[in-house]
């Protein structure tokens, strides 16, 4: 499916004269982070898991302290109940009576945000005011007084002046009103503003084509359109999924983690491989063809055993079950897509081994029987 843009879907729609419902406004971060908390802010279930490392946090807020372009955020209001999966922010979201806006577009940075503006353990990102230099906290930076906490200006009780003293006190070679001005600046990210487009009045089948194409502008994967397919034809399937795959990860078998698992029921579902056309397949599919998809699939998986200790010597030899799962996908799928990630998984895990034919012997042509001319020839 070709890759086509949130702007260019709207350009479509506009030439077959129908209106694209799309509200356009601006919010303080400060706001924003507020939403969040109050739990004015929610995501759908389409939306995958917090992904962000500490450094790209660090780039995010270096760009806000700038003024770089930061990038839109894309909501959805609607009358409908999706399922919805909780932020990555280490706290329970308050019960706002107004109706919540669903992040689309967005979740890693107003995450990241939010875990950095409440002082999570995950961001404790650290200022130099001295070099302007943006970074996660070390035990370097802990004893270096040039290093401050991001948090400690944006908190709402933040006294920049006490603050400024102090940096002076503890010999910082910046000069007093410069060290002023970056103070300043470092408090004015709450008051930066994120350009917001809200749509309403979507379908969720809709919606789930829109973030597909528009999320972060990754490129499109079968994979994440299969993800997001299933979440939009059958509601709740992704918690079945990422449950099972922290199941397989409590065992210490994180290669069966939530895509290889969507993969591997796409293949049980529609008798092959995953391909471009799929997800139009998995939208036709039928409540009980999905059904017995997975039931096939799960059916697939032997039931870990309890990991051995970790300096036993047959570690290296405990069953697997990524090969009787991907086996289970080919036996439905008719072909080896399942495998194949078996195969090249293997090169970063010794112990996931695919299932492989042993190899026929090969036969000499000069030893042939059927060679006329030939010396072993009746």
């Amino acid at each position: 499916m070709p890759q086509l843009s949130y702007r260019l879907l709207r350009r479509q729609r506009a030439k077959r004269g129908a209106c694209m419902p799309v509200e356009e406004t601006k919010q303080e971060i400060g706001t924003l982070i507020n939403q969040v908390s109050a739990g004015e802010i929610r995501l759908p279930e389409i939306q995958r898991g917090y992904v962000w490392k500490p450094t790209q946090v660090a780039k995010l807020v270096d760009s806000l302290y700038r003024g770089y372009p930061s990038g839109s955020l894309l909501f959805w209001r609607t009358t409908e109940v999706p399922e919805t999966r909780e932020m990555a922010v280490g706290t329970t979201p308050g019960s706002s009576p107004l109706p919540p806006l669903f992040l689309l577009d967005g979740q890693q940075r107003l995450t990241s945000l939010h875990r950095v503006f409440t002082d999570a353990l995950e961001a404790q990102i650290v200022f130099n005011v001295e070099t302007e230099v943006f970074q996660n906290q070390s035990a370097a930076t802990a004893n270096d007084a040039r290093w401050i906490k991001v948090h400690d200006v944006l908190r709402k009780d933040a006294d920049l002046f006490e603050i400024h003293a102090k940096l002076l006190e503890a010999g910082v070679r910046t000069g007093s009103t410069e060290l002023g001005r970056r103070l300043s600046r470092l408090a004015g990210i709450s008051q930066r503003k994120f350009y917001m487009e809200i749509l309403t009045d979507f379908g969720y089948d809709e919606v789930a084509q829109i973030f597909v194409r528009v999320n972060s502008g990754r490129a499109l994967k079968t994979s994440d359109l299969a993800l997001v397919t299933l979440s939009a034809r059958w509601p709740g399937v992704l918690e079945k999924l990422q449950d099972e795959a922290d199941h397989w990860a409590h065992h210490h078998y994180r290669d069966l983690d939530i895509m290889f698992l969507t993969r591997a029921l796409t293949g049980a579902v529609l008798g092959r491989g995953l391909s471009t056309w799929s997800h139009s397949r998995l939208a036709a599919a039928t409540d009980e063809e999905l059904e017995q998809g997975l039931a096939h699939r799960q059916a697939g998986a032997a039931p870990p055993g309890p990991p051995p200790p970790a300096e036993s010597a047959d570690h290296e030899q405990r069953a697997h079950p990524v090969p009787h799962l991907a086996a289970a996908a080919d036996r439905a799928a008719g072909r080896a897509s399942a495998c194949a990630i078996g195969r090249r998984d293997e090169r970063r895990d010794p112990l996931l081994v695919s299932p492989r034919r042993s190899p026929q012997p090969l036969q000499r042509l000069d030893r042939h029987p059927s060679r006329p001319g030939h010396p072993g020839r009746p």
